[in-house]
């Protein structure tokens, strides 16, 4: 919106109606979106550049402005003012300027729920993008997410929903038989599927990119064409690279004594141990003996797979549409609910301390003083 704004300004001629609509329809909104915070940036920063075109361009918005709407955002601005030098937290934000950097709105201080923060919470879809983080890239283990495997996928449920811009899969240590030629990357929405359904229904699978990877190759790649919200994400590989001189020459060895094994279905003869089971976990997938993954670890003879989201946390919350999904949407408030209380008690039970220490009165100046001095005597 910013963007088209700022288009249709340029094309439209000085001291034009289309140049007077414009900044009076931005400004006349101004006010209103002062609870908002910095959820409101773009607007602000609209509005600055509309005022900076009285510089560059000599007629800008201030001169397209009707004296109404001139007189309501300078009232505005104003009690804005006001109301920021005669907070209760002003005194300690000056100070703690002056030690931490408070650039992107990071005021801990403030427990007060508001509009600001409220909006970061409200029910959205995928262009939802609330959260002014920046994209980080974050790999998928075990702290970050519930995963499980497949014969040839990695299935993972995130444990906070994400806005993803792009998935990169490395590839550690390729064998020379067997390597990765093609993958998938699939996604699901739904915070109430579990990740054992995620593994074996690939109707809560919604694909979303491909990718094709060389001989050889250690990384791919893949950049969403706009972000997507992950709830869970699965990475099914579904062609190989298959080097079939080195698969001609490639034995079956026994992983307890170390034979040669020639029976069909992988049973040494001489231990009676399986050589189809994994070297990690001892798991034997008999339906498919020869799987590049294991399915109930991971572990992989033919590489290992790391697997990471280029993510942010999400700021909108999906639709409810089941009874399963209002009892997870309910348990979720619960949890958020209670950490946030925790949280709060957190910052009103500290804010005293770091008052007397940004704050110390004079008092206790001159009591560490005298304290100084006599033990310098001493």
């Amino acid at each position: 919106a910013a963007a088209a704004a700022r288009a249709a300004w340029r094309s439209s001629k000085p001291k034009s109606k289309e140049r007077e609509t414009i900044a009076n329809a931005l400004f006349s909104i101004l006010p209103s979106l002062t609870p908002y915070g910095d959820a409101a940036a773009e607007a602000m920063d609209l509005a600055r550049w509309l005022l900076a075109r009285d510089d560059e361009e000599g007629v800008g918005a201030s001169a397209a402005m009707s004296s109404d709407v001139v007189e309501a955002f300078t009232d505005a601005t104003i009690r804005a003012i006001q109301t920021l030098s005669s907070h209760d937290n002003a005194p300690a934000y000056a100070s703690l300027r002056d030690v931490v950097d408070l650039s992107g709105g990071q005021y801990w201080l403030e427990t007060a729920p508001g509009l600001a923060r409220a909006s970061l919470c409200g029910a959205g879809g995928d262009a939802d993008d609330a959260s002014a983080e920046p994209f980080r890239r974050t790999k998928i283990d075990t702290s970050r997410a519930e995963v499980r495997f497949t014969e040839r996928a990695i299935v993972s449920k995130l444990l906070n929903r994400s806005l993803v811009k792009s998935v990169i899969v490395n590839i550690h240590n390729p064998g020379r038989t067997i390597q990765i030629r093609r993958l998938a990357i699939y996604r699901t929405t739904s915070v109430a599927a579990e990740v054992s359904r995620l593994r074996s229904d690939r109707s809560t699978w919604k694909k979303v990119a491909t990718a094709t990877i060389a001989p050889g190759a250690t990384e791919a790649v893949v950049d969403l064409p706009t972000p997507l919200i992950f709830a869970g994400c699965v990475v099914e590989l579904t062609a190989f690279h298959v080097n079939l001189h080195a698969r001609a020459q490639e034995i079956l060895q026994c992983p307890r004594c170390s034979r040669h094994v020639t029976d069909k279905h992988g049973v040494c003869r001489h231990c009676r141990e399986n050589a189809h089971q994994c070297r990690h976990c001892r798991n034997i997938n008999y339906e498919h003996p020869n799987a590049f993954v294991c399915n109930e670890c991971g572990h992989s003879k033919h590489a290992r797979i790391e697997i990471t989201l280029e993510c942010k946390l999400a700021g909108g919350y999906p639709r409810v549409r089941s009874e399963e999904e209002a009892a997870k949407a309910v348990a979720e408030l619960e949890a958020e609910s209670a950490t946030a209380a925790r949280a709060r008690d957190a910052v009103a039970a500290l804010k005293p301390q770091l008052l007397r220490a940004l704050h110390p009165r004079e008092d206790d100046v001159g009591g560490d003083r005298d304290r100084d001095r006599d033990r310098d005597r001493d």
